[in-house]
This record gives C-alpha cells, structure tokens and sequence, in this order.
C-alpha cells in the first residue's frame, strides 16, 4: 500500500515510528501471519537500496520488457529483465524471450538469484544476521 510522501525517510531518520509505515489492513495481516503482535523494537531498517525501471520496446520482441536495475551500498548491481504473458501465451512467450535476448547477446547467469534475496542477504549480514 502507498506510504504518505517523505514517511519512509522520517522513519529512516528516526523522527517518526516504524508501525507508522503500516496501515491498519497490514497489521491485521501480519499479526495473522506471525500469531501474534510485531515487536517493533526488534526491527531493524535495511538499506539503502536504489532501484531504476524502464519499460522497453523492440521492434524485435512482441513483449513489452521491463528492466530493473538494483544497486546496494556497496556498488554491487543487479538487472533483472522480464515480460509479462496471459498464462496460455506462457510457453511461447518464455521461449520467444529466451531467444530475443540470446540474439541481443545477453547471456544467462548461471548463479539465479532473486533480487530481493540478493538485497536481504547483504544487509542482514550487515547487522549481525545469517545469510540463509
């Protein structure tokens, strides 16, 4: 859910609560989730993260592409290029992607990871967490 304009950098920087970045829905959903009520002095604020988007078009692809670049602190980068396809076109559209990007010259990684993983992991570790 949209957060008010300038509330994430308030929690940053101290000067608002943590609970303030959730609607009432969120917490419901949480306490749902956890059993129980967040201890919010457990919480512990990861970042920063900067992220870039764009919306791509190629004469060559029939897919609109979506590439997102995630770059943490320490000048690490990761890009993440995706399509969207209705779930019978899935197959095809997996295929037809593949092969675009094999003819622009992209390669696969052979190291997958998602990005959010690939954040997470860096900052828990940063505090004092287990990579895992």
């Amino acid at each position: 859910m949209p957060v008010d304009k300038g509330l994430i950098k308030a929690v940053i920087a101290g000067e608002k609560a943590i609970p303030k970045l959730f609607k009432k829905e969120q917490e419901a959903f949480i306490a749902e989730m956890v059993k129980g009520k967040i201890d919010y002095s457990a919480v512990a604020i990861l970042g920063p993260l900067h992220a870039q988007r764009w919306k791509l078009y190629d004469s060559g692809c029939p897919w609109r592409i979506t590439v997102e670049l995630w770059r943490r602190e320490d000048g690490a980068r990761l890009m993440e290029a995706s399509i969207k396809a209705s779930v019978e076109q899935a197959a095809l559209a997996i295929g037809g992607f593949m092969a675009f990007l094999a003819e622009m010259g992209a390669e696969r990684d052979t190291e997958q990871q998602t990005k959010t993983r690939w954040a997470l992991e860096y900052y828990a570790a940063k505090i004092g967490g287990k990579k895992g």
